[in-house]
């Protein structure tokens, strides 16, 4: 508006089409007129914001807690209708802006969790008379008890071990051992389970599906089984055809290979299995389908250091280590009159310090006389340098056929690993009890057998020895059928 009015000064002034200014000017003024005296489109009353504040669903009566109309002491209109509506004191603004009501924001929409029908107990039995429970979706019985069967430090808490298959289950119940529960998808499969065997195990059917999550299988057999784990040392089923025969595991990390292991060796009638510490548990379920029940026909030591191997093994015991060592290896053969591997340490300890003396250094003297002194009182310790020597103290290589064990009434087989091979402790003990390394003659193209495939070779080998020394001391014995002795 000022604007127009300024435009049409300043064409007055210069005298640009002066009439042309007077009739704009003329329109503006009439519009301003016009503009003040238009009615308004609504007049607004505190009645009128009562009744717009109950729509909206606001409770508030009295004009003064308006938020829409600030309230003025004064105003007549409002101080008659406050006196009307008899609403006592007013009250401050803020007052009133607090007793309005919160806006209510929407929450967004969660899932609820499908809710799960508590576990019903619902028994059934089977046709051999076998009472059994039928686990709901839900259950997490089974769960726990697999997970603390499959878990080392939880099986080694609990005392539990998993079996997997009937076969292995029913060669196991028929050797001894106690099953506490057992899991199977079909009731056919429990026809062959004696009722005398199981005793007070627990039975539970549970769906296909579940029983594939915890087998180890990717075809399950539809039964698991979790047994009572034997204690260290403990034979379940003791046999009267054992010999005289000792299995040392040395750094075995495959669960096949060692479950091989395991059953030839009670195949045998080994007398007793050490594992070493670095071997695979011996209870991993992987280890057990592969022994197919042979823990429980021999003893067992399980994860035990080298110094305590030495006191399983008789000083008078045959010892022999499995390895692909060649003859030409070895320059020498052992004999009882051989230097000790202390003195090979002292050996080597005068040697460097003579090559010193040449040098002519005071200080390496007194370093060597002080390295002679301790030398002479012997270490238990095991150090890098003792390990290494081991590796080249002349012992004698043989084939298996020509173990040189006349007159041994125990013979002990180490076998190692096939990555790493046995480790300098293991050469250590059959140093300190005169063995020998034992290799199986295989053509050039080979370089290694199979762990179990030449533990199997030495062990009946050692086995046919021992027959032999029998033999020899009880003529009156023959070996019978499976390898028990018969009397003529």
């Amino acid at each position: 508006m000022a604007a127009s009015l300024k435009a049409c000064r300043w064409a007055m002034l210069f005298g640009t089409n002066s009439d042309r200014a007077h009739v704009f000017l003329t329109h503006i003024v009439r519009g301003y007129a016009r503009g003040i005296k238009r009615t308004p489109v609504a007049v607004r009353t505190p009645t009128d914001d009562l009744q717009l504040l109950k729509a909206k669903g606001i409770a508030a009566k009295d004009p003064r807690l308006n938020a829409f109309l600030p309230f003025t002491p004064g105003d007549p209109t409002q101080t008659q209708l406050s006196k009307k509506l008899d609403l006592g004191p007013p009250k401050s603004r803020h007052a009133a802006k607090l007793n309005m009501p919160k806006k209510q924001t929407e929450q967004p929409l969660q899932k609820k969790k499908p809710e799960v029908a508590p576990s019903v107990a619902v028994k059934e039995v089977t046709k051999s008379g076998l009472q059994y429970e039928k686990l709901q979706d839900g259950d997490k019985r089974f769960g726990r008890v697999l997970m603390a069967a499959k878990s080392k430090k939880e099986r080694e808490k609990c005392g539990l071990i998993l079996l997997e298959g009937r076969r292995l289950i029913l060669d196991s119940l028929n050797a001894g051992a106690r099953l506490k529960y057992l899991y199977f998808t079909d009731a056919s499969l429990l026809s062959r389970l004696p009722s005398e065997l199981v005793g007070d195990a627990e039975l539970y059917k549970v769906q296909y599906r579940h029983l594939k999550l915890w087998a180890d299988t990717q075809t399950p057999a539809g039964v698991l089984g979790v047994f009572a784990k034997p204690a260290m040392g403990e034979v379940v089923c003791p046999q009267r055809d054992s010999f005289p025969l000792t299995l040392i595991c040395d750094n075995i990390r495959d669960p096949g290979n060692l479950g091989t292991i395991i059953r030839t060796a009670a195949a045998v009638g080994c007398r007793k299995i050490i594992t070493t510490k670095g071997c695979v548990d011996v209870w991993d379920p992987k280890v057990l389908r592969g022994a197919m029940g042979g823990h429980f026909y021999t003893c067992i030591l399980t994860s035990l250091p080298w110094e305590e191997v030495a006191n399983h093994i008789p000083s008078s015991a045959y010892l022999c280590i499995a390895d692909t060592r060649k003859d030409c290896v070895v320059e020498k053969s052992f004999d009882t009159t051989h230097p000790k591997v202390m003195n090979l340490l002292n050996t080597d300890e005068v040697e460097s310090s003579s090559s010193d003396e040449e040098d002519g250094s005071s200080s390496d003297e007194e370093s060597s006389s002080s390295s002679e002194d301790e030398s002479s009182v012997p270490d238990k310790s095991w150090s890098d340098k003792s390990s290494e020597v081991y590796e080249r103290v002349p012992m004698s290589v043989v084939q298996y056929s020509d173990m040189d064990c006349a007159g041994a009434k125990e013979i002990a087989v180490v076998v190692g690993g096939e990555t790493e091979g046995v480790s300098n402790q293991a050469r250590k003990l059959a140093f300190d009890l005169y063995g020998q390394y034992v290799t199986i003659p295989m053509v050039e193209a080979a370089d290694s057998l199979n762990t179990a495939t030449a533990a199997a070779v030495v062990l009946y080998e050692a086995r046919r020895r021992l027959t032999m020394v029998e033999q020899r001391t009880h003529p009156q014995k023959l070996p019978g059928k499976h390898g028990v002795p018969v009397v003529s």
